[in-house]
């Protein structure tokens, strides 16, 4: 292969990757803020509850945090 096109695959690779790294940065920490929104909105909606205790609320509400925050280990 010549060396040219050669460096031209290197260097296209480089680009492309870095792109990839740095969307794929970029989409993390969004999707982490959106988790974290849908939490809190999961919380607040918990502590309305009216039929439940007030433990019963903070059970629940905890439950409700924890299965969306798995969603940031995923």
């Amino acid at each position: 292969m010549p060396e040219h096109l050669r460096q031209s695959i290197l260097t296209n690779a480089a680009r492309i990757t870095a792109l990839i790294e740095t969307s794929a940065a970029e989409r993390a920490v969004e999707i982490d803020r959106m988790i974290l929104e849908a939490a809190a909105a999961c919380r607040d909606q918990c502590s309305q509850i009216e039929e439940l205790g007030p433990e019963e609320r903070r059970i629940l509400s905890e439950r409700c945090e924890q299965a969306l925050l798995e969603l940031a280990r995923h």
